[in-house]
């Protein structure tokens, strides 16, 4: 009787897992079409609405809009990086990178679509993919890190965490990867074949979704990149504040905290008197049937429906009302309007300015050590967020207000002319040539590079803080005592 029951319970165990697996099995392939995974179907059928788009450049339509955004994997990486006249060398490269796509961070109430979105990356759509089995293969070796131990090094549970990388987002930055290793390893030999720590510096913020975006675009750029050998190191500053600089960063800057409030408060200004968004508050509380939705705001509503469409599930539904497609253009002609005020905002430059003079000084010191050959330095990578790439874009005076898309990147390359070693900066966004756009080197344009100390001056000056007092350094206009002055 006891090996019965001991029988029967077995069976019982083993008949529920299987009524799970294919569960999750049917609901994964929900609305797929044979051999394309949901995401090659999204991106063609961007591809397709797009099509009859063309002639009129200036429609920022919805799907557009979100086409960008999601930087769909299926639509092959391009760009100038690496590509100048010849007579120079390449010198170094110094890049700051968003993570790639995520899980949302946020969710509207009573909406439960998004609770089976996967973040294993070995049972994922993409697990057959060239790239991600070689970059699975290679990961597995066993890695000794005094870094971000408390994470795994590719996203591996079942369902998604809030925020997670997902396996879309690693292929992202493997194809980054394979683009950036074509230019600056295969074309320029900028770096050894052997992996040398010694001419790395790698940086991330304290999460596992750019810690992860980091690994997968190095696994992918450096054939023999080998994680035993270099210590990712680990910041707490999304700005890439390093302290070794010896200048206060954003937490111990009382001019950023004291401009960031008044910028904020213009800010929830404009959203309170922003007809658009009461249009879509209204809409979302006839959908929800809350009042909770006049605390959603644009940027929430962006990483909401955009966890929804870049992975090509139908927005979400409360009961028998969904939201519709127009909700997602209103959204972002809202957060377009507003980032198009930003960058002509004073007050928004000036924080952005503070926000990222830290790193900004920090990369043009070391291209000028490596120039001087007192630094072996020549590739340094900074994995972030969309937080740390907009204020960058901002000071830099080359945004139009755009929301920056998932794996995002922008590069500075340096180069040294071969016929007078004078040294030059060229700034590439999402691979395309920026450097005429700087505001500051506009007129000292040669070959389409920017002269270093021209940049190395306009940093000095802090840019956009020399209105505030061009006598004073940074650490000082940071004080509490310029502060008070004021």
């Amino acid at each position: 009787m006891r090996l019965k029951w001991r029988t029967i319970v077995i069976f019982g165990v083993v008949w529920g897992v299987g009524i799970l697996v294919m569960y999750i099995y049917l609901s994964r392939q929900k609305g797929r079409s044979v051999g394309q995974s949901p995401e090659l179907q999204y991106a063609k059928g961007l591809k397709v609405r797009q099509q009859g788009h063309r002639e009129r450049e200036d429609d920022r339509d919805e799907l557009s809009r979100t086409h960008e955004y999601c930087n769909s994997p299926e639509v092959a990486v391009t760009g100038v990086e690496g590509r100048v006249k010849d007579g120079y060398e390449l010198r170094s490269v110094h890049m700051m990178i968003r993570h790639g796509d995520r899980a949302p961070m946020h969710s509207l109430p009573g909406s439960e679509q998004m609770k089976l979105m996967f973040c294993d990356l070995e049972n994922s759509d993409h697990s057959g993919n060239p790239k991600v089995v070689k970059f699975l293969k290679k990961i597995k070796q066993p890695v000794k890190r005094s870094t971000f131990e408390h994470y795994s090094l590719y996203p591996d549970t079942l369902l998604c965490q809030p925020a997670q990388l997902t396996a879309i987002g690693v292929l992202q930055h493997l194809l980054n990867g394979e683009h950036l290793r074509e230019q600056y390893i295969d074309f320029w030999n900028l770096l050894k074949t052997d992996f040398d720590p010694e001419q790395y510096i790698l940086v991330s913020t304290d999460s596992s979704r750019t810690y992860q975006s980091a690994i997968a675009l190095m696994s992918e750029f450096h054939p023999n990149f080998d994680l035993n050998k270099i210590n990712i190191e680990q910041t707490n500053s999304v700005y890439f504040c390093s302290e070794d600089l010896g200048i206060p960063c954003d937490t111990n800057c009382p001019l950023l905290q004291e401009l960031e409030s008044r910028w904020l408060h213009q800010l929830i200004a404009y959203l309170q008197n922003s007809t658009g968004l009461a249009v879509i508050k209204h809409q979302l509380t006839k959908t929800m049937g809350l009042t909770a939705a006049r605390f959603v705001s644009p940027g929430m509503l962006l990483d909401i429906f955009m966890g929804y469409m870049c992975h090509r599930r139908d927005l979400p539904c409360f009961k028998d009302k969904c939201i519709q497609i127009p909700m997602v253009d209103q959204n972002w002609k809202i957060l377009d309007h507003m980032g198009a005020i930003d960058v002509k905002n004073d007050l928004n430059i000036a924080v952005s300015m503070l926000k990222v003079y830290p790193f900004l000084l920090d990369i043009t010191q070391r291209m000028q050590a490596i120039a001087e050959g007192k630094s072996k330095i020549r590739f340094s990578l900074y994995s972030g967020h969309d937080s740390s790439l907009m204020p960058l874009i901002h000071a830099l005076r080359i945004s139009s207000g755009e929301w920056p898309g998932l794996a995002s990147r922008a590069i500075f390359e340096h180069y040294s002319s071969k016929s007078t070693e004078k040294q030059y900066v060229r700034f590439v966004y999402n691979g395309k040539d920026r450097t005429r756009d700087l505001m500051f080197c506009e007129d000292e344009i040669h070959d389409d590079l920017c002269p270093l100390e021209v940049f190395q001056s306009a940093i000095a000056k802090s840019m956009s803080l020399k209105h505030l007092n061009p006598k004073k350094t940074y650490s000082e206009i940071c004080s509490r005592d310029f502060l008070r002055k004021r």
